[in-house]
């Protein structure tokens, strides 16, 4: 069993970042038994989010104990503090992955996120939980590529971001020309010099 998030093609950009999430159940043969995936809901759009409601998403098509495979260190460290653990961020999230939660037990195991197999069955994980890991990461990227704004709403904030950047840089300028000429200005006792 493996989860993930994704930030989707403009991860690095708070404003036009729309994430998505995947999971997915691989029975002992590697065959997948359960997948879901969907996109983030609500207005903060950050993958440690999308993460936690892959993790959360997933207690509701399960039962019983789980052992899962979480790419994200962040996750997986809220799951081990437990649910006494004061979360300073997501502190809402939190509580609502705690309550699905319940009196099942949840082992969370960190997965390295984007590599190999070789890789991972060198650092001591399993075939079967890179397949799992990789097939989630397809599914969050998928979700979050679907969740994506307007491609028109995406020029536009392009554009004005290019315009901005030109008022800022004449701006500077002219404040550059201004304090060049503060003397001449202002007269040599300003307070401005």
């Amino acid at each position: 069993i493996a989860t993930d998030g994704s930030g989707g093609a403009f991860s690095s950009d708070p404003r036009l970042r729309r994430c998505g999430w995947g999971f997915v159940v691989l029975d002992g043969a590697g065959q997948e038994v359960c997948s879901g995936r969907g996109p983030l809901l609500g207005w903060r759009q950050t993958v440690p989010l999308a993460e936690l409601a892959a993790v959360r998403a997933l207690l509701d098509v399960t039962t019983g104990p789980i052992q899962v495979y979480i790419d994200s260190k962040v996750v997986v460290k809220g799951i081990h503090r437990g649910a006494s653990w004061r979360h300073t961020h997501n502190a809402y999230q939190w509580e609502e992955f705690w309550k699905a939660l319940g009196d099942r037990s949840l082992e969370a195991i960190k997965i390295k996120a984007h590599t190999s197999e070789s890789a991972v069955v060198r650092a001591g994980g399993t075939a079967l939980a890179w397949k799992a890991n990789a097939l989630a990461d397809e599914l969050a990227e998928e979700a979050a590529r679907e969740a994506q704004l307007d491609p028109d709403l995406i020029a536009e904030v392009r554009r004005l971001d290019a315009e901005t950047a030109e008022i800022q840089s004449h701006l500077l300028a002219m404040g550059l020309e201004v304090a060049k000429n503060a003397p001449a200005l202002y007269g040599p006792s300003s307070s401005y010099q």
